[in-house]
């Protein structure tokens, strides 16, 4: 159960990310592209190399180990969300 809320809970995540691409939303897309950014950021000043370099004084990249940390950062955080959530739900019951 916590593996299946845990996996909804990241495609959500995943879709969001994908309607938002190319779009102006507001602070949506700034919220959602700072859960790309800001994981990529704290591990690049850790010394992991997860960003490229910028072009044209323009956001860097992801490498492609960034992409691999990045979805494994956030799939290991919602499945500790689907987790908590269902060790909530059951308690409850």
């Amino acid at each position: 159960m916590a593996f299946k809320t845990g996996l909804v809970l990241f495609l959500t995540h995943c879709v969001l990310l994908y309607a938002t691409m190319g779009r102006d939303l507001g602070v949506w897309s700034e919220i959602l592209l700072a859960s790309i950014y800001l994981p990529l950021m704290l591990l690049q000043q850790l010394g992991v190399p997860v960003l490229g370099a910028a072009e044209s004084w323009g956001w860097p990249a992801p490498t492609l180990l960034g992409y691999v940390l990045l979805v494994l950062f956030w799939l290991g955080s919602w499945m500790l969300v689907g987790y908590l959530i269902t060790r909530v739900m059951l308690q409850i019951r």
